[in-house]
């Protein structure tokens, strides 16, 4: 008979989860899934060589919340789960797959997080393993539970696609400016030498920061996943002197996290394109876009987000 151990079984002797189960007849496992989800909801599935031909022969048991015994003292929080499969034949090896179902469309897709024991090779009975487990993301990433990245609320409830059309406001923008620093004091940026000759006692130092600066028309388009994957399209003229707009066109992807009423978006990936419309063709360029983070505070009502920051942004995003 194939079942799942309760949390008191997991008790014996003060020892860990994994070594408190093992049996020769049996697999056990812990696993991990991200922030905000219930572990219990987990899927548990094994399937006996040849794996090929495993529909119709799953074997599956239900996870436990490993927090809910006084083994908490190993460090189990309400994410981490355990399973254990009993009653299984020696002679046969078997995959052993925990699978968090997010959306429960029985389909492994963007947002679920998976783990397979053993790298997916075929494991014995006796053996037991915590499994590392990793988030789907959009655009071909996976993100590792444990990660840094991963730790956060998963901003499920701003899913979907968001568009925004909208005029002036402002952003952050790498501009460079000009400092002056004591000679003797070092830091970042290009040095451009002792700013009254040599032997002076500063220097003249540009350095690029992120200022926000008031921006002009744009059009963003920002697509979130339930595992907190994004991508977010903005297109926007950037004013160059009096007469002439460039337009610029900037794809950029990460995660996003919310804590309470804020969500923190981190850029990880992406590109940016200027276009020079005033006859200097030369301007024109790609260039990776920079790694950063941005948080603003949030409000969702029904269709309608809407993300503000300290800088000036107001921005208004309506679900499509």
């Amino acid at each position: 008979m194939l079942i799942a151990c309760s949390p008191a079984s997991s008790q014996a002797g003060g020892k860990s989860f994994i070594d408190a189960n093992k049996a020769s007849n049996a697999i056990v496992g812990e696993f991990r899934v991200p922030e905000g989800l219930d572990v219990t909801k987990a899927k548990i599935i094994a399937c006996e060589e040849p794996f090929q031909e495993c529909e119709g022969r799953e074997i599956k048991v239900k996870a436990v919340r490993l927090s809910d015994s006084p083994q908490a003292g190993w460090g189990y929080d309400d994410r981490d789960g355990g399973f254990v499969f009993k009653g299984l034949n020696p002679a046969k090896k078997y995959q052993v797959l925990a699978w968090m179902d997010v959306n429960n469309n029985d389909d492994a897709d963007v947002g679920d997080t998976l783990g397979i024991m053993n790298n997916a090779a075929a494991v014995p009975t006796g053996y037991g393993e915590r499994i590392k487990m990793l988030t789907q993301g959009a655009f071909g990433t996976t993100t590792e539970v444990d990660d840094k990245g991963a730790r956060g609320g998963a901003p499920t409830m701003l899913a979907g696609t968001w568009k925004s059309q909208s005029g002036g406001g402002s952003e952050l923008k790498m501009t460079p400016t000009v400092k002056f620093q004591p000679s003797i004091a070092t830091g970042n940026g290009l040095d451009m030498g002792g700013t009254f000759g040599a032997g002076s006692q500063t220097n003249t130092v540009i350095v690029n920061e992120y200022k926000s600066v008031k921006g002009s028309d744009r059009a963003q388009s920002l697509t979130i996943n339930p595992d907190g994957s994004f991508k977010w399209i903005v297109d926007r003229g950037a004013p160059r002197g009096k007469s002439c707009v460039e337009q610029v066109h900037e794809e950029r992807l990460g995660q996003a996290r919310i804590n309470g009423s804020k969500v923190t978006l981190s850029i990880t990936g992406g590109f940016s394109s200027l276009t020079n419309p005033c006859g200097e063709p030369q301007r024109n360029r790609r260039s990776p876009f920079p790694n950063r983070s941005e948080t603003y505070n949030f409000t969702r009502t029904g269709n309608t987000l809407n993300l503000k920051d300290s800088g000036g942004t107001n921005w208004t995003f309506k679900k499509s």
